[in-house]
């Protein structure tokens, strides 16, 4: 079901969720480098928790079409798409877009999702 709520909602996850990597990313950077002139130690616990909930929202914002295209969700893995970095991905609904548009955001959604699979199966074997 292609309702435009559901879709608005997709890009709305999507956005909030990328913004929150980024800022969350930033901010371990700001406090690793605080921690490192004034050596606060005490600080030092919180670097790898907002490392890590960074690194999981990154996760989830990239496999995310992938895994909407894997069940046969095309149109949310373009709304998600375009959530993420909506300037490249037009706006234009999943039903208008031509063959080439579909057919890129299937490839670039699975392509991603494999990548990532592999990474995240090469850090855990080592």
């Amino acid at each position: 079901m292609k309702s435009e709520l559901t879709i608005k909602k997709t890009v709305s996850i999507s956005r909030r969720i990328s913004w929150s990597f980024i800022a969350l990313f930033f901010l371990t950077g700001i406090i690793s480098a605080i921690t490192e002139t004034y050596d606060l130690k005490w600080l030092e616990v919180i670097i790898p928790f907002l490392g890590g909930i960074s690194l999981i929202l990154f996760v989830i914002s990239v496999i995310m079409p992938g895994i909407f295209i894997l069940l046969r969700y095309p149109w949310l893995a373009h709304a998600w798409n375009r959530g993420i970095n909506p300037f490249p991905t037009s706006d234009t609904p999943w039903e208008q877009l031509s063959s080439g548009q579909k057919l890129l955001t299937y490839l670039w959604a699975l392509v991603i999702l494999v990548f990532m699979l592999v990474t995240i199966i090469e850090v855990i074997i080592q």
